[in-house]
């Protein structure tokens, strides 16, 4: 066997063995824990989120200053390691789950989809989701979930419930009928 080939043989054993401490969270120093979050709902009980929804907005229609919005609720801290039971009490099985991840608890802090192992969905249905950081890295999580594909609808002036605009502008719910005929 040539040097060279010995050498790059070398090289490869001892570069996959220094990863093999890296691919899961056995090599973190923190035990496994849970916790409980209970979040809001809607009224119709299709649509939960782990934070309470928060206009930024004050009492007299202006924005809310830096200082205020670095007051709201934070996000759910979420280390490695940690797994989160996020109660929701939805009249479904959801069939939209969203898992957002921070490096800082604060809501006006940058946040981006869960991605890979960052946050496993190891259980879901209409009670609860329950989340895993499978990571050595401690990120703050917000999940939102929707028993619909599209849980708001426009809201005409008086309340009620229009349907979906579509491209035309049209409400979703027209048949294309001008005398109104089925």
């Amino acid at each position: 066997m040539s040097p060279c080939r010995s050498l790059t043989l070398c090289a490869i054993v001892a570069l996959s063995g220094s990863s093999v401490g890296c691919s899961s969270t056995s090599s973190c120093s923190r035990d496994e824990d849970t916790i409980d979050v209970y979040g809001v709902v809607n009224e119709d009980r299709t649509a939960f989120s782990s934070l309470a929804p928060v206009s930024l907005l004050d009492a007299e229609g202006k924005p809310l200053s830096s200082a205020e919005i670095e007051a709201l609720p934070p996000y759910t801290y979420f280390p490695a390691n940690r797994i989160i039971k996020f109660h929701m009490g939805l009249v479904a099985i959801p069939t939209a789950i969203n898992v957002y991840l921070s490096f800082s608890p604060y809501r006006d802090r940058t946040v981006a989809p869960a991605a890979g192992n960052q946050s496993l969905i190891r259980r879901y249905n209409q009670e609860e989701i329950v989340l895993r950081n499978d990571t050595c890295s401690e990120f703050w999580v917000w999940l939102t979930a929707s028993t619909s594909a599209t849980p708001f609808h426009q809201v005409t002036d008086g309340g009620v419930s229009e349907g979906i605009a579509g491209a035309s502008g049209a409400d979703a719910t027209d048949t294309g009928d001008a005398a109104g005929a089925p």
